[in-house]
């Protein structure tokens, strides 16, 4: 089929379509719902209208209710036609995940490509699932240069800067060992002064 008749394919589809669910309120109504009931339960809800009751008895609805929820991480095998792109990218805006989504596609594209992976990308996911727990050290100074960046966007200054306990030590024990170092370091990544060390309990 041509992209034209798919498209009246869909269309007709989406004009047979008995139900529609309310995503935001996790509620289904019939399409052709009374809109209003008088009838109310014990507890005061109200309750269904007769067009809406009767999608308990419409085979389609049943079997896609009998469906098993796939695996979490199978989701990404969901059809792209099932997928609403429009909202996806508003709600990514709104979470401020919109450049990420943008790098993982680009990922994706260049997954025939063996020598290409995002470092950032990876860096992300294997932060969310505990990759770098052992790592400390590390995380307490990608957390500083995060806060560090924000703040600066921000107009604010590093009063009252919170660093990590594991990034303090660091930063501790190179001061101790070679105050140059401690200089050079301080320059380059978030990082308290030798006077701020002293007052710190680590």
């Amino acid at each position: 089929l041509s992209s034209h008749d798919k498209q009246s394919v869909l269309d007709t589809q989406f004009h047979e379509h008995t139900w529609r669910n309310d995503h935001e309120h996790m509620r289904t109504f019939s399409t052709t719902c009374n809109n209003i009931t008088i009838k109310s339960s014990r507890d005061g809800r109200r309750l269904p209208c007769r067009k809406c009751r009767a999608l308990l008895e419409d085979q389609r609805f049943t079997r896609v209710l009998n469906k098993d929820i796939p695996a979490q991480e199978n989701h990404k095998y969901t059809n792209r036609m099932y997928r609403n792109q429009v909202l996806g990218e508003q709600y990514a805006s709104v979470k401020r995940l919109k450049e990420l989504i943008e790098e993982v596609c680009v990922s994706a594209q260049h997954e025939s490509d063996s020598n290409y992976t995002s470092p950032f990308v990876s860096f992300a996911q294997g932060a969310l699932r505990g990759k770098y727990q052992d790592h400390q050290v590390f995380l307490g100074l990608v957390r500083a240069m995060v806060q560090k960046v924000e703040r600066q966007e921000r107009g604010v200054g590093m009063q009252n800067f919170a660093y990590a306990p594991a990034w303090d030590e660091f930063v501790h024990i190179v001061s101790l060992h070679s105050p140059r170092a401690h200089q050079f370091l301080s320059q380059h990544f978030p990082a308290r002064t030798r006077q701020s060390l002293r007052h710190v309990s680590l």
